[in-house]
């Protein structure tokens, strides 16, 4: 084993715990020694990089390329994700002394914000678009598995997504979700 290959694992092994700074330098000392691998990476990194900067405001990183989108897909995790649910909805109530529907839909909207920032910084900051897709459609489906009062059920969940698609997109979305999920003190998804 040469020493590119060497630098090559011992950078996975870095990926692997989450230290994607150490990972992107031990690729770059290998791509610069001719090793496949840490040529690949830096190229793609740099491609990212043109991708993302077409997109003025993408502070999620949202990446839309059809081989991400095919590894990255999200596992059925629906009955986690509807506990993790009950229990928000619950802090909600207890917070608010009730619920409202407006509520309920920002509650969803923070919550696949709070997940979705999480994944995004354990995969060298980028957010696949597929990652977005399958996990607003597995949290409708945990909400609707979680909401006793089906009443406005469609109305939360057209509002939850349509919401959601515009929030992504805003330049201090992080924060904001930070902020509003330390007051229910959310559970992680990824």
């Amino acid at each position: 084993m040469n020493d590119s290959e060497q630098i090559v694992i011992k950078a996975f092994e870095l990926l692997k715990v989450g230290r994607q700074a150490e990972y992107i330098s031990l690729m770059n000392q290998a791509a610069k020694m001719g090793h496949p691998a840490g040529i690949f990476v830096v190229e793609y990194l740099k491609d990212m990089e043109k991708k993302k900067n077409e997109f003025p405001v993408n502070s999620l990183c949202i990446v839309d390329d059809p081989q991400l989108n095919s590894e990255n897909r999200i596992k059925d995790s629906v009955s986690r994700l509807q506990s993790d649910i009950s229990v928000n909805l619950y802090r909600l109530q207890t917070l608010n002394n009730g619920l409202t529907s407006s509520e309920i839909c920002e509650m969803l909207i923070y919550f696949a914000l709070d997940n979705l920032i999480e994944y995004k910084n354990k995969a060298l900051n980028i957010l696949p678009y597929i990652v977005i897709q399958d996990l607003t459609k597995q949290i409708k489906e945990a909400f609707t598995l979680a909401y006793i009062n089906h009443g406005d059920l469609d109305t939360i969940l057209a509002n939850f997504e349509s919401q959601l698609m515009k929030e992504i997109w805003e330049i201090d979305i992080e924060e904001r979700a930070i902020q509003y999920n330390e007051k229910l003190d959310n559970k992680h998804f990824f």
